[in-house]
């Protein structure tokens, strides 16, 4: 489980997401996001990388499932907030 407190810039976020899709180790990793910008970056970033691992010419990687996600513990407010930008962002990039 992966919380993301501190704002990261996206090539950061990229890195991250793009290690842990590298493993062979976890079957699932699981974001927790209380800020509905990073949420959202997140998500596109999640998506993109999935997508760039499986293509590869050489060595597609099927990595762990990635879960993007409200923190449980933010405000209803916030969750909902969260929430939208996760879909926002799927919906962008479908």
């Amino acid at each position: 489980m992966e919380i993301e407190f501190a704002p990261k810039g996206s090539a950061r976020l990229g890195a991250i997401v793009d290690a842990y899709l590298q493993s062979v180790v976890f079957s699932e990793v699981r974001f927790l996001l209380s800020d509905p910008a990073t949420a959202r970056r997140l998500a596109r970033i999640v998506a993109v990388e999935t997508v760039a691992t499986q293509t590869r010419e050489l060595f597609p990687v099927r990595g762990p499932r990635m879960v993007v996600s409200p923190w449980p513990q933010a405000s209803d407010t916030d969750r909902t907030r969260v929430q939208q930008a996760i879909d926002r962002a799927a919906d962008g990039h479908r």
